[in-house]
């Protein structure tokens, strides 16, 4: 995160394109400890291989608030549909 936020860079590849540095910069900069926590959560218990680590989490930070509710209500509902 503080790697894309002091960049000089004017854009950032996120989701597989170049979007604006202040656009990306300004998302990292309102993540709070919840959606941090999910994206270390979440690459915990990745099962993949992740081949670009860097770009892996720029796009799962950017990405965090709008999938974290989401993940965990899936993992929610499955854990209740198999009695857990």
């Amino acid at each position: 995160m503080t790697d894309v936020v002091c960049s000089s860079a004017l854009t950032v590849f996120v989701n597989g394109e170049d979007m604006p540095k202040t656009a990306v910069s300004s998302r990292f900069l309102e993540l709070g400890f919840e959606e941090i926590d999910y994206v270390l959560y979440s690459l915990k218990n990745n099962g993949g291989r992740v081949g670009n680590m860097r770009a892996y989490l720029i796009t799962a930070l950017y990405n965090s608030k709008s999938t974290k509710t989401n993940y965990f209500s899936a993992l929610a509902y499955n854990n209740m549909r198999e009695g857990k």
